[in-house]
Formats: C-alpha cells, sequence, structure tokens
C-alpha cells in the first residue's frame, strides 16, 4: 500500500505547494463534502485532483462514496482522473453505482465519455497536421468524409 506521501509525490507541482498535512486535510475536504476548502486548494494545485489517501483511494473515490454531487463536479473540472482505481480495482464511477449514486455515477461516466472524445479530435488534428506540414503553400485538404450513395 503506497502512502498519502508517495502518491503525492508522483504530482511534484503539487508535492511542491502542499504539506503532508494540507495534503491530509484536502483529502477529508473531499470525503466530507468541504468544496469550499477543495476550490481553495485546487485553485492553487489542480493535480490535488488525483491525490489518493493511505488506503488508494483517489479524492474522487472519497467523493463519490460519500454522495458528494458538488465535490465530484469540482474534482472534475479540475482533472481529476476518471479512470483511477482502488487496490480492489474499482473506480469511481463503479464505486458510486454499486453504492447506489447513480446521478454521481453517470456523472462520472459522461466526464469518461467526454474526454475520450476530445482526446481522439486531438488525434485527428495531429494526424492531420502531419499530412498537411510536408504539402507546399495552402492547399487544402477535405477534412469530411466522401459519402458515395
Amino acid at each position: 500500500m503506497t502512502s498519502t506521501t508517495d502518491s503525492f509525490n508522483q504530482h511534484a507541482d503539487a508535492a511542491a505547494l502542499l504539506t503532508g498535512a494540507e495534503v491530509q486535510l484536502f483529502l477529508e475536504a473531499c470525503e466530507h463534502g468541504d468544496t469550499a476548502l477543495m476550490a481553495r486548494v485546487l485553485a492553487e494545485t489542480p493535480e490535488a485532483a488525483n491525490l489518493k489517501n493511505d488506503d488508494g483511494q483517489s479524492a474522487l473515490h472519497l467523493a463519490a462514496a460519500w454522495a458528494g454531487i458538488e465535490g465530484v463536479e469540482l474534482l472534475l473540472r479540475h482533472g481529476a482522473d476518471t479512470k483511477a482505481q482502488d487496490p480492489r480495482g474499482e473506480s469511481a464511477q463503479e464505486l458510486a453505482g454499486r453504492l447506489g449514486y447513480h446521478a454521481i455515477a453517470q456523472m462520472i461516466d459522461a466526464e469518461t465519455v467526454v474526454r475520450g472524445a476530445m482526446a481522439a479530435e486531438r488525434a485527428r488534428q495531429e494526424e492531420l497536421a502531419l499530412f498537411t506540414k510536408g504539402l507546399p503553400g495552402r492547399t487544402a485538404v477535405r477534412q469530411t468524409p466522401i459519402r458515395f450513395k
């Protein structure tokens, strides 16, 4: 089992700004729905959204487990990893669903889908940029598929 300090060190920017006690307070805020404290920490250190406690549960797991829909929303806006798993292999979405917090599970699922679509679009744009890089001048490249009837 990794300690809070060990998992926190994976986020160098956050580690430089928060002490171990501040990490503990942040994770407790996630668990207890103290969105004011969460917002203050996340405004300065967005990487804190992906911290884990000593039991290997992410901040998103903690907020989801206590039906903290506002906290979950705040963590998602600051980039919390929707696919992070606890030591049992359960994501925050799965945990929320298992506990009967279906609105939270749906919110996390929707964010996962949006992020996947955005990643696919970024990959498409990068591929298009590589393709057009060697073309002379202002050569237009058709970006929509041609449909044959």
